[in-house]
């Protein structure tokens, strides 16, 4: 602040403009400037002070009210700029010129139109225009720094009168990035965040993209600026302008809609998506926020993705939390999955969800992660409101502000209990016998392989028995087939007791069973005389009687059964031999038993 005058040079100043004013009289003055104007306002107060006792402190507001000014203008964290009639910059503060990018002096006489935007000239424009009638207004603009970079800003202008030939406009700029940012940054929290692996895009009523998440950036190669200037057909070229108005009432009408369609990329490439788009209204404002997902490999393995389809629920849970893990906010999706309402888990710490089957250093490694990469994900038990402990896939990303603090962590689940159960039944499917659970000829394959590799590394001899239920299909002839399974059943549970638990049973097909005892004796006839005894035990568990249930005249009855069996067996180590060549030798062997008289075993020879 520059010091007050001294009361003894204050006559001194006095005196002096009187002697200016005495010197070049009013009518002979020339066109002064703006600086000259104030210097003659600070003269005439002070020829008012000489005609009125309060001239003094007159005097004094001025010097206060110019203080004011050089700190309002000069030293003001707003910026000002003055304009000429031809858009010049005649005037500017420091303030100004660190905003715009450019030194002061060099600032000086540009046009202020090289720091609108193209897009924004227009409005700019009819601003002016508009100006003339209205001395005073506001208005937002995109605007950008001397090296190209683009910021927001609010417009404050005022005309100066028109009798001032060197000025024109007087302009304010406030520097609303961050405030504009900080909003719309606020307004996707609330629902999605910005940091979900798919693609975001909010979409207002006149196709015109207002928001774009990095995912969208990345994914179709432009930057955030160059989305926010685009309507939503550059990018998707088979939704033409003139299907827009039927595609925005039908989603206002149905307020979410999912399709499949192509995007494009700015390098030209297409690529298919499936496009999930929600009805939004905020105040007097509608938007569609899409979510958007390749689905190129999913196009590639078509087979695979219709069995995932019906495991995995499209619509992700998603809860955010603040610094400290407080949960914030949840999904509809959340509640569906855990059970837990807003009322019940906001303010809750995730930890609530535990199922207690992770330790400690399993947690520790998802926080090494997030701390060290900003996220995490993977597979996860956890526990529902209702107790039930379910897999889930979970996706966890922390958020900073834009000055490196942390501010919240958002994190996406996918509930995979049905994927779980799809995969456990494919593999029941593609191994095992549905009607007794014991591996099928597939497996039965897989388990020999390493068996015969083991011998051979080991140098131990290896058995191959060979089944076959004697007389079985008399039963199925006079009781039924339903009957006949459920003998079946019982004979597969007696043959897995007569083994060890390195050893396999397997059912081959109908009334076939196939055993592989492994890692019997080095000595061929030690290890002949251990396959026996185990074929001995197998056919005195399958005789013992059988109790089966039927069906008679709408009643049920019970029966009592008994059963033999011929087996057949090979016993092998290091040789030449494959498992088809092994699996034919018991077989012989078995219908050599057979031919004996049933009830019998036959070795190969």
């Amino acid at each position: 602040m520059k010091q007050k005058p001294a009361e003894q040079d204050f006559d001194q100043l006095r005196r002096a403009a009187e002697a200016q004013l005495g010197k070049q009289p009013p009518d002979s003055m020339p066109a002064q400037s703006t600086e000259t104007l104030l210097h003659e306002l600070q003269v005439h107060h002070i020829e008012l002070e000489m005609q009125n006792e309060n001239l003094r402190e007159a005097h004094i507001e001025l010097e206060k009210s110019l203080e004011r000014y050089v700190a309002l203008y000069d030293l003001a964290p707003a910026a000002y700029l003055t304009l000429s009639r031809e858009g010049l910059i005649e005037e500017a503060n420091l303030s100004a010129a660190k905003l715009l990018g450019m030194d002061r002096k060099r600032l000086l006489k540009n046009n202020f139109n090289r720091f609108i935007l193209p897009a924004e000239q227009d409005r700019w424009y009819f601003y002016l225009r508009d100006l003339q009638d209205n001395h005073n207004a506001n208005l937002d603009l995109t605007l950008q720094h001397a090296d190209g970079t683009v910021f927001y800003a609010l417009l404050n202008c005022r005309r100066t009168n028109s009798e001032i030939e060197t000025a024109s406009l007087l302009l304010m700029l406030t520097d609303i990035t961050e405030r504009k940012l900080a909003e719309e940054r606020l307004r996707l929290t609330q629902f999605i965040g910005d940091h979900a692996p798919d693609s975001i895009l909010w979409v207002d009523q006149h196709a015109c993209i207002v928001y774009a998440n990095e995912a969208a950036c990345r994914e179709h190669g432009y930057t955030r600026a160059e989305l926010l200037l685009m309507q939503v057909f550059a990018i998707e070229p088979e939704f033409t302008p003139d299907l827009w108005p039927g595609h925005w009432q039908e989603l206002q009408q149905k307020e979410k809609l999912v399709f499949e369609t192509k995007h494009k990329r700015k390098d030209g490439c297409l690529f298919p998506v499936e496009a999930s788009a929600n009805y939004v209204k905020f105040g007097e404002n509608e938007f569609a926020v899409k979510f958007i997902r390749d689905i190129s490999r999913r196009k590639q393995m078509e087979s695979e993705i219709r069995i995932a389809a019906i495991a995995f629920d499209s619509q992700e849970g998603m809860f955010i939390t603040d610094e400290n893990c407080h949960i914030l906010r949840i999904n509809k999706s959340f509640t569906r999955i855990t059970g837990y309402s807003a009322d019940e888990i906001v303010g809750k710490n995730p930890r609530l969800l535990k199922s207690g089957r992770h330790d400690a250093s399993f947690y520790a490694a998802i926080w090494d992660s997030i701390n060290n990469t900003g996220a995490w994900q993977g597979e996860i038990w956890d526990k529902r409101k209702n107790g039930e402990i379910y897999p889930l896939h979970l996706t966890i990303s922390a958020v900073r502000a834009p000055d490196g603090t942390l501010s919240n962590y958002v994190s996406t689940l996918t509930d995979i209990t049905l994927a779980r159960a799809a995969e456990e039944a494919i593999k029941r499917l593609a191994f095992y016998d549905p009607l007794t659970y014991l591996p099928n000829r597939r497996l039965l394959n897989d388990r020999l392989s390493q068996v015969m590799f083991a011998s051979r590394r080991n140098g131990v001899y290896s058995a191959l028995l060979f089944l076959d239920l004697d007389n079985f299909k008399t039963l199925n002839d006079t009781s039924g087939h339903s009957v006949g399974d459920l003998l079946l059943v019982e004979a597969a549970a007696r043959l897995k007791n007569c083994v060890r638990s390195v050893d396999s049973v397997a059912r081959f097909g109908g009334d076939e069973f196939v055993i592989i005892l492994s890692e019997l004796d080095s000595n061929k006839s030690a290890a002949t005389s251990q396959a026996g005894q185990v074929a001995a035990k197998i056919l005195a568990a399958l005789s013992e009687p059988y109790l089966l249930s039927i069906n008679f005249a709408g009643a049920t009855a019970t029966i009592t059964h008994h059963c033999t069996a011929s087996i057949g067996i090979a016993v092998f180590i290091d040789h030449e031999a494959g498992q088809d060549e092994i699996l034919k030798w018991a077989d012989t062997a078995m219908y050599q038993a057979k031919q004996a008289g049933r009830n019998q075993i036959q070795f190969h020879v």
